[in-house]
């Protein structure tokens, strides 16, 4: 069935599956999310933060007791949720490829954009759910205003003929380090060899892009009613933030502009915030955004017609004495 209120549903004959990975590196207080633990299946109890979702529990899965093994060094970890590498606390640690890059790499010239990566008062440079297949980071957006701009806003015939001459720039470029890179290869050692192959290998997915982008600049952005967000102008602001990247990550689904997104929500970065009365630090005693969550609920389940799953992995990797077994609690 084709999702009656998605914009790109006329070109769509099978609804898409979509991908939106979402850490928030604070949490969320076990004992308010996860249903009892003798209360699993179908005919599970709400918890009290999933009774906000009541509505919506036949669209999504709880998952609890589960990690990745291996996956240590505390905050660090927030890095490792989507590409579960070991210890990425210790030194000379090199990251995977993120779920989301993985499937970008085969899905991702369906759509303009091959994926997004976006983030809420994240450490740039630091933090990201988005890495490529060399273990490089993937910089977050941070800017609703922003993604908008790149969804929807065509720029003039000269700003586009200046982003093509930036593409073709880039390739010239890309060509002339790769032949530089090649004539050095009968010099290094094996392990030196290796890591010019994992180069190389970002270099040719470069290349792709770089050419799916230029197909992409002559062709009609989708037209919304909805207006240019304007961002808040303090990270303390952080609630509001995150409702505006939610409601980015809705329109490009529904636009089908991306398919794959991820969401870091930086709260130990993030500065004391005020919620429903309580000014606390991010995330750790207020209830989280149930009013966005509903609404990005809403919109999956109509854009895709999928159930949505929900997890909340431990970010310190395994799992320690005395906590949850695995244990599913699922729509029907």
């Amino acid at each position: 069935m084709v999702p009656a209120f998605s914009r790109a549903a006329a070109a769509i004959a099978t609804p898409p599956r979509r991908m939106l990975g979402i850490c928030n590196n604070l949490g969320l207080l076990p004992e308010k999310f996860f249903p009892a633990l003798n209360s699993t299946g179908a005919g599970y109890t709400l918890s009290p933060y999933l009774e906000e979702l009541q509505a919506h529990r036949n669209d999504f899965t709880v998952f609890s007791g589960v990690s990745h093994p291996d996956v240590d060094g505390g905050h660090p970890a927030d890095n490792c949720f989507l590409t579960a590498a070991p210890h990425p606390g210790s030194g000379g640690f090199r990251n995977t490829i993120s779920v989301d890059q993985y499937a970008a790499e085969r899905l991702g010239h369906l759509t303009r954009f091959p994926s997004l990566t976006l983030g809420v008062n994240v450490s740039q440079g630091v933090r990201s759910l988005s890495w490529t297949g060399a273990g490089v980071l993937i910089p977050c957006e941070e800017h609703a205003a922003d993604v908008y701009r790149r969804l929807f806003l065509k720029g003039s015939p000269k700003e586009v003929r200046e982003q093509e001459r930036k593409l073709s720039l880039g390739q010239s470029i890309m060509d002339a380090v790769a032949g530089q890179a090649k004539s050095l290869q009968r010099d290094l050692g094996a392990h030196d060899r290796e890591r010019l192959d994992q180069y190389f290998t970002g270099v040719r997915d470069l290349e792709k892009r770089l050419e799916k982008s230029r197909e992409w600049e002559k062709k009609p952005k989708p037209v919304v009613k909805e207006k240019q967000p304007v961002d808040p102008d303090s990270p303390a602001e952080y609630m509001e933030k995150v409702r505006l990247m939610y409601d980015m990550a809705a329109l490009a689904f529904e636009t089908d502009s991306t398919r794959l997104i991820t969401l870091m929500l930086d709260s130990v970065n993030s500065p004391r915030s005020t919620s429903r009365g309580h000014t606390s630090r991010t995330a750790t005693t207020v209830s989280p955004t149930t009013g966005n969550l509903r609404r990005s609920l809403c919109s999956w389940r109509r854009l895709t017609g999928n159930t949505c799953g929900i997890s909340a992995p431990c970010s310190r990797g395994s799992k320690e004495p005395g906590s949850r077994e695995p244990t599913c609690s699922t729509s029907p």
